[in-house]
């Protein structure tokens, strides 16, 4: 299952990094595959 870190923050915004949450998620069982950062090197696009 794929979810966005805004989506899983709106419903527990904990005090950490993105690589500090996916860490604390894999201790509590879960399995995270891969962290990837979507929308970057969009900046200063005009259309």
């Amino acid at each position: 299952m794929k979810i966005s870190e805004k989506w899983l923050r709106e419903w527990a915004d904990p005090d950490v990094s993105t690589l500090e949450l996916a860490e604390q998620l894999t201790m509590a069982g879960l399995e995270v595959g891969t962290v990837e950062s979507c929308g970057t090197g969009l900046d200063g696009v005009v259309v």
